[in-house]
């Protein structure tokens, strides 16, 4: 645009800042970095505990159906006789109340446990959570600075040194 000034006339230095101001600002990110993390581990138990429960419901389910089963097949006494159709069969194993006991078991059972893994809750609340502090320090690392967990602290570390050089 006219009237504007070129990129190459202005001035290349950064804005000088006092000291101070730079520690300030470090320990301010510093904070919301502790801060973060703390939040995300909350997060991540919870969910852990929810998935714990919503583990047991399917637990609880899968023996309740499995008890009934076995209930509806020793009251049944001997197994049908080899001049019944397999059709006959298969239309008393499922009888209207083993139904509403498979549709329980997968509404209230399975259905839950499926839906917090398949919604991409477990990856969000639970695996996400543990690899933030891994995925900031690989970002601080050009910059020689590790954030540890049980300090919540950023500390300087001494750079990498490199195995090959080209």
């Amino acid at each position: 645009k006219p009237g504007t000034p070129a990129i190459s006339s202005l001035t290349s230095s950064p804005i000088a800042m006092n000291a101070d101001q730079q520690l300030k600002d470090l320990r301010t990110f510093e904070q919301t970095i502790s801060r973060t993390a703390q939040n995300l581990y909350s997060l991540r138990r919870r969910y852990l505990a929810m998935l714990l429960l919503l583990a047991t419901n399917f637990l609880f389910w899968t023996w309740r159906l499995a008890q009934r089963l076995r209930r509806a097949a020793s009251s049944k006494g001997p197994t049908a006789t080899a001049t019944s159709s397999a059709l006959s069969a298969m239309a008393s194993m499922y009888s209207s109340w083993q139904v509403e006991v498979w549709m329980m078991w997968g509404l209230l059972g399975a259905f839950p446990l499926v839906f917090f893994f398949a919604s991409g809750t477990f990856r969000e609340a639970v695996v996400e959570p543990g690899m933030y502090v891994g995925r900031m320090n690989r970002a601080l690392k050009p910059f020689n600075v590790e954030f540890f967990e049980d300090s919540g602290r950023l500390v300087r570390v001494e750079p990498a040194r490199q195995l090959f050089s080209l």
